[in-house]
């Protein structure tokens, strides 16, 4: 055989090839870190949302329990 036509042993991947692979790796990790970032703030804004909402039923709670509501703040006009 002539050297033109000749398999290649152990063809792999060019460098180009490598170089578009890890750029587009890169583009998806990116994203998905920034994903995560969205997702961990709405859990901490829910988290504290959850919590608000125990502490105001607890006071409702109270309130129920000693019939101790307070009173009535009407504006004079």
């Amino acid at each position: 055989m002539s050297p033109r036509h000749r398999p290649r042993r152990g063809a792999g991947f060019t460098l180009l090839e490598t170089l578009v692979a890890l750029a587009i790796l890169a583009i998806a990790l990116s994203a998905a870190f920034r994903a995560m970032g969205v997702a961990a703030q709405s859990s901490g804004e829910l988290r504290e949302r959850l919590v608000g909402d125990w502490i105001a039923e607890n006071r409702l709670a109270e309130l129920r329990a000693t019939q101790a509501w307070p009173a009535d703040r009407k504006s004079v006009v």
